[in-house]
């Protein structure tokens, strides 16, 4: 059987992640599943904002944001070089050194849902993307998302805006 799957390089992570400081990247490995998906691996040995003394013990809503924000950039972009995202293939200006030199301004737009079904261990997780659609305006796109955790334990609906600059 012939794996879908596309494994994005660790050298892709390290180069896209360089803005974060070491114990601030949580995705440790990311797969690109097809056009419109990607799933990351992620491991939090310690929350970066917590003292290191204090532990939560689960995935919590700011880690949480960190990781969407890491695989969002991370797979958005390796999906743009590969063009796979029909609504950026006209953007030949986009090139691997746009994303190294994070000229990629990203943001969550707002939270729209979220639901924790169950605790999630924060030191071995993984997070499934699904872009469900992008809109243009301008030099701004609006990407809508899903992200899913750990295949169910929860899952949340956050849009994102991507300004190219």
């Amino acid at each position: 059987m012939i794996s879908i799957y596309m494994n994005i390089p660790k050298k892709v992570l390290k180069d896209f992640l360089r803005i974060y400081r070491t114990g601030g990247i949580y995705l440790k490995s990311a797969q690109d599943l097809g056009p419109r998906t990607a799933v990351g691996k992620f491991s939090i040995k310690h929350s970066v904002y917590l003292k290191k003394s204090v532990s939560t013990g689960h995935l919590n809503l700011t880690d949480f944001s960190l990781c969407c924000d890491q695989l969002v950039y991370v797979a958005t972009a390796y999906k743009i070089i590969n063009n796979e995202l029909t609504e950026l293939k006209d953007r030949k200006d986009i090139t691997y050194n746009y994303f190294k030199e994070n000229k990629l301004g990203g943001l969550v737009a707002r939270v729209n849902r979220i639901n924790f079904l169950r605790k999630v261990d924060p030191l071995d997780f993984s997070i499934h993307l699904e872009i469900i659609k992008i809109k243009k305006r301008h030099n701004t796109y609006y990407m809508f998302t899903e992200f899913n955790v750990n295949e169910g334990e929860f899952y949340a609906d956050l849009p994102f805006v991507l300004e190219i600059k």
